[in-house]
């Protein structure tokens, strides 16, 4: 906070734009009290910005706060989010927790909800994927196959030996004739 205040040489706007989750209305008092502190000690230099600021500055700093604030909640009830986000009828008081906890809960349920769609779409396609794949003939693996699909070196040498065998004894290995090739 004091880094923001000697950043923008004690103007109030750029404080509370630098600071984050930072409120005029609610924070004032507050800030004030360290940048005082801190002037007092030495810390920080006193800004004229900050040091000749006129009543009439910080009423109009708070006005426009107020305002700010109104806005945002005619924008909550324009997006029918206004229940959600200041919690009206719910809990102590007729507020759930406060403005940030509504409004993060709000974003988590909108995140949620994206991800259920894209595990909806991923379900969607690769679930067809996987059907158009089944049908397309792939071998069933035997016992005698690696990982890759290829023989064991055992059923390849019994293979091999199979095929010399008919070659040299003139038989047709499964009961079919075999196609010659023509020269």
């Amino acid at each position: 906070m004091l880094a923001a205040y000697e950043k923008y040489k004690g103007k109030w706007a750029g404080i509370y734009e630098s600071v984050m989750l930072s409120n005029p209305l609610e924070d004032e008092e507050r800030f004030r009290g360290w940048i005082e502190e801190a002037i007092e000690k030495g810390e920080v230099k006193g800004f004229k910005a900050y040091m000749e600021e006129s009543g009439k500055q910080k009423e109009n700093r708070m006005k426009a706060a107020r305002k700010e604030a109104k806005e945002a909640v005619e924008m909550a009830k324009e997006l029918g989010v206004d229940d959600q986000l200041f919690g009206k009828g719910k809990g102590k008081g007729g507020k759930s927790g406060g403005g940030e906890d509504a409004l993060a809960a709000l974003i988590q349920k909108r995140q949620a909800g994206r991800g259920d769609f894209f595990d909806h779409l991923e379900t969607k396609y690769a679930g067809n994927e996987a059907k158009k794949s089944k049908g397309k003939g792939k071998k069933r693996a035997s016992e005698d196959e690696d990982v890759n699909g290829m023989p064991s070196e055992e059923a390849f040498q019994a293979a091999a030996a199979k095929l010399k065998k008919g070659k040299a004894g003139g038989e047709e290995t499964d009961g079919r004739k075999a196609k010659r090739a023509k020269r």
